[in-house]
């Protein structure tokens, strides 16, 4: 409160002499800290500009990685065979999105200054149509087929989708069997104190007073069982398992082997921007990003490990459930595990959520594909339309939605692939914070050296200070 009292003081004494303000400043330079404020702000600026300028750089340059899905559906041919429905859907799936992520990454290599909304529009025409098939696909004729070959995978997943639902009602069921509550108590203590205090002879004095605080002292825990719902949970979950003996996926993705020109010039240009150079070994693995980073593949031990998982925990439940009743006790801790019977069923639920989320995060990618295709290949159309032929409308809000659908679908299927989504809005206030912190540390140095060796208080600075009275 001084120092902002010191301060304000100093700007009530200056009138419109410039030079008034200048010894102002000098003045409240040494007689306050201002330096901890000042470059506390000059790191905050200094930190959040070029973290921006970071994150604008990463916007203009998506990772891309192609599957080689001509090499892929060559190999199968030359089998006879057909390419399986859930590979055939993720390399589809991969090669749509890195199609429009390398136009927006060509479309902002060829604007050097400006918008780059008109070359992206001018980039997706040239890879759009019919005519322009160059490769295995042009966008139009992935964006076309994707719905179809969704749907192939996801019926082949489908036993997984029932399980999931059957298991949902199973969740259901165990979160309805025990509710719990847990109420704090409180008691008022007393304590002894200090306290400074001016006497009647105007000279301070301290004396020791009895004071009271609020403190913790119990928790009282209830623990609600609902015996119909744990009959019903434990029914439902013996049911689930015995439906699906064998959960297994049996389709085998394939890896590629080889990686064509073309695609190792997109994989190590997309990176060049931020110096990310890779090597043989490096790029056959980005290849196949489409397979070792597909949510199939990320969540499929999760799955696995949850459905084991539940076995046992429908024999644990089994066993707990004729000993579960509803209980009341105290404890001196807010923390508390609960009863045998409640954890038993708890962790069941926890099991039983967790496989749930982890099939509801594969089906809800691959739907969400299926569905919005169709609505992604007109929306580049219109983008297209708006953009070249001049047809009303945002063209910058059309671009920005073709490219927000293409980076949800591929972070909906790839949730173990590139980082897509490149402007990360959270980093300038991280580093801003950062800058805050360090600039605030340097300018409480700067303040002590200043006093310590009285650089502020130097014979030429106290003539200037006090030539006008201020």
């Amino acid at each position: 409160m001084k120092v902002l009292k010191k301060a304000i003081d100093a700007l009530r004494r200056m009138d419109k002499n410039p030079m008034n303000w200048v010894r102002g400043g000098v003045r409240l330079v040494r007689d306050t800290p201002v330096e901890v404020a000042i470059m506390g702000a000059l790191g905050l600026a200094v930190a959040a500009l070029v973290s921006c300028r970071y994150e604008s750089n990463r916007e203009k340059t998506i990772p891309l990685g192609f599957s080689e899905i001509g090499q892929i559906e060559k190999r199968y041919a030359e089998e006879n065979k057909l390419v399986p429905p859930v590979t055939h859907y993720l390399i589809s799936t991969n090669d749509a999105a890195m199609k429009i992520f390398e136009s927006w990454n060509k479309a902002n290599e060829r604007a050097i200054v400006g918008s780059p909304y008109e070359y992206f529009a001018q980039e997706l025409e040239g890879i759009i149509g019919p005519n322009q098939k160059i490769y295995s696909y042009n966008l139009e004729g992935l964006l076309t087929i994707l719905p179809e070959r969704a749907q192939k995978a996801l019926h082949e997943l489908q036993e997984f989708a029932n399980a999931a639902i059957q298991t949902s009602q199973t969740n259901e069921s165990f979160d309805d069997a025990w509710s719990e509550s847990h109420i704090d108590h409180y008691r008022t203590e007393s304590y002894t104190d200090s306290e400074t205090y001016t006497g009647a002879d105007g000279e301070s004095h301290t004396r020791t007073v009895t004071k009271t605080r609020t403190v913790y002292d119990h928790t009282t825990h209830s623990y609600t069982y609902r015996k119909q719902h744990g009959e019903n949970a434990s029914r439902k979950l013996d049911a689930v398992l015995a439906s699906h003996p064998a959960l297994f996926f049996k389709e085998k993705m394939p890896n590629v082997t080889e990686t064509g020109a073309e695609n190792e010039y997109s994989m190590d240009k997309s990176r060049e921007r931020l110096n990310e150079r890779m090597d043989e070994s490096e790029l056959l693995k980005t290849s196949n990003t489409w397979n070792l980073g597909s949510t199939i593949n990320v969540n499929l031990p999760i799955i696995y490990s949850k459905w084991d998982a539940l076995h046992d925990d429908a024999d644990l439940w089994r066993q707990a459930k004729g000993k579960a009743h509803s209980t009341t006790y105290i404890t001196h801790s807010r923390f508390d595990f609960g009863p045998k019977e409640f954890r038993v069923a708890k962790n069941a639920l926890e099991n039983g959520v967790s496989f749930v989320d982890s099939v509801a995060e594969i089906i809800n990618g691959m739907s969400y594909a299926a569905d919005k295709s169709p609505e992604l290949l007109e929306d580049v159309k219109e983008f297209i339309a708006i953009k070249l032929d001049k047809k009303s409308g945002n063209g910058k809000k059309a671009g920005r939605e073709v490219l927000e659908t293409a980076v949800k679908m591929y972070e909906e299927n790839f949730k173990g692939g590139f980082e897509v989504d490149r402007f990360r809005g959270y980093m300038p206030i991280i580093f801003g914070l950062i800058g805050i912190v360090a600039g605030g540390a340097a300018g409480a140095v700067l303040n002590h050296l200043g006093d310590k060796y009285r650089l502020y208080r130097t014979e030429k600075i106290n003539f200037f200070l006090n030539k006008k009275q201020i």
